[in-house]
């Protein structure tokens, strides 16, 4: 096995398309830290006031134009959300002069008393509210500098921003390049016949392919992370890895404000949990695309036909996404949370914002955990089982 999996590997590292790729990895990954480094620099809360207010803005206009009653409420929320964080960042520009601590207890009495301001049925508000008073209660107890916003964001948070944005498009199209011709390819030069002819079983040979592409792909992203994440330690510096997040917030359609927070479902998480988890939902996504499309690639027996198929499942979900959450079709939203290429921005779902952004309260860590790996599972023992069956039909 060891043998295979090392010619393997050797054969696939030769190919230009996988230095072209590799190159394009790096290249990214530049341009990303580049793009998270100045957003960095630019976010200060001033800067992002007037951002956010060009946003609410847009919103309004787009408000005005809506005939659908549910997307206006969503629409409505949007703004709502919008002005609650400039009152937040406000809050920030009025009380510079604090030291943190003084501005996070300065955070929690402003939160106590919009707490008893709240009519009784501002559920969603109450439920962030409390919870942030007791992310910055924490912070407090704990010692731990809040670092919330941009322009004080370090390595930890900024890490997390950048696998955020490398999952939405650069990842999936990476994983189909790489390997939607692994099996199809060998066809063409007839190279499958001596694949199948070698005194090795042939679950073997298709398990030492799915070791080899997962190696390359997985392994290439998660050392390129780990690299760029330490270099922007040096650069930026390190957070306090127990500094508080607010995640796992689940979202429900609501007849009368279009989209309603579900009452308790968000809680904290320290951000070296959050990093840690995104990582791996990455990083199991990107194995169940490797056995999702090998076995496109097995049964299509065209590297074209195969490329074709992998990039509309892969790559076409992340990019019709805002399409799909739009759509009034239930079915839809509901098919599309039950394929793994939904899942492939692990952050999303971590924060609950593909909960929100779905409308689907059934969206959490542990649902996603558990669809993708079913699927991997699936996709592998079909890919394998057709796989096996080649020699009768070559």
């Amino acid at each position: 096995m060891y043998k295979l999996i090392k010619n393997e590997l050797l054969k696939e590292i030769k190919k230009k398309k996988t230095i072209i790729m590799l190159f394009m990895l790096v290249i990214i990954m530049l341009f990303s830290n580049i793009y998270m480094l100045n957003s960095r620099r630019t976010s200060s809360p001033q800067n992002r006031i007037k951002q956010n207010q060009k946003f609410i803005d847009d919103l309004k206009i787009n408000l005005e134009r809506s005939n659908n009653k549910n997307n206006k409420n969503d629409i409505q929320n949007k703004i709502k959300d919008m002005e609650s964080l400039n009152n937040e960042l406000q809050f920030e520009i009025d009380n510079k002069d604090l030291g943190w601590r003084d501005l996070a207890e300065r955070k929690i009495a402003d939160i106590d008393n919009k707490l008893n301001k709240l009519e009784d049925g501002s559920i969603e508000d109450k439920d962030n509210l409390e919870i942030g008073k007791k992310m910055y209660q924490i912070c407090l107890d704990k010692n731990i500098e809040p670092v919330y916003t941009g322009d004080k964001e370090k390595a930890l948070n900024v890490i997390i921003s950048i696998i955020r944005l490398m999952s939405m498009f650069f990842i999936p199209i990476f994983v189909v390049v790489i390997i939607s011709d692994s099996i199809s390819g060998e066809f063409n030069p007839m190279t499958i016949r001596m694949m199948l002819v070698r005194p090795v079983s042939k679950v073997k040979i298709y398990l030492s392919k799915f070791i080899t592409l997962n190696i390359l792909t997985v392994g290439s992203v998660l050392l390129l992370e780990l690299i760029n994440f330490l270099t922007l330690g040096i650069m930026i510096g390190f957070e306090n890895p127990e500094l508080p997040n607010i995640v796992g917030g689940k979202y429900q359609n609501d007849l009368l404000n279009g989209v309603s927070l579900v009452h308790g479902s968000m809680y904290l998480l320290p951000i070296w949990k959050v990093l840690m988890i995104g990582i791996g939902l990455q990083a199991l996504y990107m194995i169940c695309a490797c056995a999702f499309i090998m076995m496109i690639s097995t049964i299509s027996k065209n590297s074209i036909l195969s490329v074709s198929i992998n990039f509309v499942v892969c790559v076409g979900t992340s990019l019709f996404v805002n399409v799909v959450s739009r759509s009034n079709f239930e079915a839809i939203k509901t098919l599309y949370n039950m394929i793994f290429a939904g899942y492939f921005d692990g952050v999303s779902v971590i924060t609950g914002e593909l909960s929100r952004t779905m409308k689907n309260p059934n969206i959490s860590i542990y649902s996603s955990f558990l669809i993708i790996g079913i699927q991997l599972v699936i996709f592998y023992l079909l890919g394998t089982l057709i796989f096996n069956r080649k020699e009768k039909t070559i």
